[in-house]
């Protein structure tokens, strides 16, 4: 018998079966994917207003639930976005009950005609605010017959099987969608992980992030295979569960850079220390050199293992988290939605308060943290008279679809992008003289000389850099290449290319630490609260993060984060199922 379920306005009928099997905690993701298609669905309708774009010239926002199975995810995108939005709900085996529960709902259903001779990327037929079109096809089909401006894929089983078909057809600027069921099979199953991403992987403390990076990964090559970069919207983790959202945009150098954010993960198993593995042609002769640890000396045999290949930019992207809050206000999502989104934007900012290094001492540190901080200070050549400020932000970037014109013939780097956008067009006289006194500023801030905060930004900037080499989103040169045309002149037929906009938001420093995996012999934990405030003190990065309960996410050092927690390297616990290692 089957079960009956409201949601945001919606009520479907779920089967008994095991597949397409009603799971409460995915309501938040269908949240998230209903106000993401509500986003990009008004930016769309902006776009087609304006009528200066032969590709966004559509009737309609075209949207696809790949595994609709009883098509609750679907019909609440019809539901609340009427006619401004297209709606196709795929389902191979069982498509009567999508139908029924549509009707029940209200709306009509029609059958989406599948013509392997009309060539991919026309436009749908018009569908009207009560109508929706049901395929009884394989979803994997019907991407290669059809182009959507947004794709949800909410399998019961691995996502993976739709992912060399999801990037063939999708339109320039389109979101897509994957809710990843369970994630603990990564560290259980390592073998099907390496089967089906290519990855390799083992149990860590950062499990559910590495996850993430492992798929947004797989999506990058993917997409790249399709001449096709991807910008990852947001991350969102909830129990075992994973959602992620990329937007796709078409041109083979954007694939090229997109490639560029993909690396792997040198781990300790010892002490769990990470830091991205340098991706070179030539093999690095000293591998242990890069930890922040010394377990290989300590311990016999080969205590680090490479890992990856995973995604080493960032999972957030700050501008669509902001508009995502306005979206939900719109639709009117549950209370769950809000309080998740909240701990994602927590998580994306990650930030780190001015604060006044004359009264560290003062913050109730731990006695063994207090050298290490006052060896840390030193280590930065920090004069103590005055406050420090936040490390300086790196370049986050916004995808935003622009049609490129005549007047980006002239090559472009992506700072000169950035102030284009801030200050308005400028000559290629002017670029060189900003440019020139850009230079000019940036050694007088790294000279001692000038400025405490110059001595600040270039001693944290070369210890991030070092150990996490900071997110490039599509650095690209609007080049004869990049214009598709040989004698230099812009082809009208051309696909939309992305205009790179600052953002002024740093990324957020990749994974981070399970503070309860440690255990230190006769030693309290401080509360997680205070860990971040000491953290915060010494003017890094740290804060909560919404993958784990009991962790916090930070850049600063290892060795700093054990002073905190009361001990030192020696007298750190681990306890890894049953195993322990002093």
């Amino acid at each position: 018998m089957a079960m009956e379920i409201s949601e945001n306005g919606v009520t479907v009928k779920f089967p008994d079966s095991k597949k397409g099997k009603y799971l409460p905690k995915t309501a938040v993701f269908r949240d998230f994917a209903l106000a993401t298609s509500a986003l990009f669905a008004n930016e769309h309708k902006e776009k087609l207003s304006a009528g200066n774009d032969e590709e966004t010239r559509r009737s309609q926002f075209c949207a696809c639930d790949l595994t609709a199975y009883s098509g609750i995810a679907g019909l609440q995108w019809k539901h609340h976005l009427g006619a401004d939005v297209h709606v196709t709900l795929v389902e191979l085996r069982e498509p009567q009950l999508l139908k029924d529960n549509a009707v029940q709902n209200g709306l009509t259903v029609s059958h989406l005609p599948l013509n392997p001779a009309v060539p991919a990327g026309a436009s749908l037929p018009s569908q009207s605010a009560l109508e929706v079109h049901v395929a009884q096809c394989d979803g994997k089909v019907l991407m290669l017959l059809e182009a959507f401006n947004f794709i949800f894929v909410d399998s019961y089983k691995n996502p993976s099987l739709y992912f060399s078909t999801l990037f063939r057809n999708v339109r320039n600027g389109g979101v897509v969608c994957v809710v990843v069921p369970d994630v603990l099979h990564f560290a259980r199953t390592p073998h099907v992980v390496r089967r089906s991403y290519s990855a390799t992987c083992i149990r860590t403390e950062y499990i559910k992030e590495l996850a993430a990076r492992i798929i947004v990964a797989s999506l990058a090559v993917e997409a790249a295979r399709s001449n096709k970069g991807i910008c990852v919207l947001y991350t969102v983790s909830l129990e075992d569960a994973l959602l992620i959202s990329i937007r796709v945009t078409k041109g083979p150098k954007i694939a090229d850079d997109t490639l560029q954010s993909i690396a792997h993960v040198l781990h300790c198993r010892i002490c769990e220390e990470r830091t991205f593995y340098p991706e070179n042609m030539a093999p690095v002769e000293a591998p242990y050199s890069m930890l922040g640890c010394d377990c290989h000396k300590k311990i016999p045999g080969k205590t680090a293992v490479i890992l990856g290949p995973l995604w080493k930019g960032s999972l957030f992207d700050w501008p669509c988290l902001q508009k995502l809050i306005e979206a939900g206000r719109k639709i009117t999502l549950s209370k769950t939605y809000y309080d998740l989104l909240q701990k994602v934007l927590e998580d994306c900012l990650c930030n780190s308060p001015v604060v006044d290094l004359l009264n560290i001492n003062q913050s109730g540190f731990h006695d063994g943290h207090k050298s290490v901080a006052a060896e840390t200070l030193a280590s930065r050549n920090t004069d103590v008279s005055g406050e420090m400020k936040p490390p300086p932000l790196d370049s986050q970037y916004d995808i935003d679809i622009k049609k490129n014109s005549n007047e980006n013939n002239k090559t472009l780097t992506s700072s000169d992008l950035g102030r284009e956008t801030q200050t308005g067009k400028c000559s290629s006289g002017e670029c060189a003289a900003k440019k020139k006194e850009d230079t000019r500023r940036s050694k007088e801030l790294c000279d001692p000389d000038h400025s405490e905060m110059g001595q600040i930004a270039c001693e944290e900037n070369t210890a991030v850099e070092r150990n996490f080499p900071k997110q490039e989103h599509f650095k690209r040169e609007a080049s004869t290449r990049d214009l598709g045309s040989r004698d230099g002149v812009p082809d009208s037929k051309r696909p939309c290319y992305a205009d790179v906009k600052y953002t002024g938001v740093a990324p957020a420093p990749p994974f981070y630490y399970s503070v309860h995996s440690k255990k230190l012999g006769k030693v309290r934990l401080p509360k997680q609260k205070e860990i971040i405030q000491q953290l915060q003190a010494l003017g890094f990065r740290c804060c909560r993060t919404h993958f784990e309960k009991y962790a916090v996410r930070t850049d600063a050092p290892r060795k700093i984060l054990m002073s905190i927690l009361g001990a030192g390297e020696d007298k750190v616990i681990y306890v890894k199922r049953g195993q322990t290692h002093i």
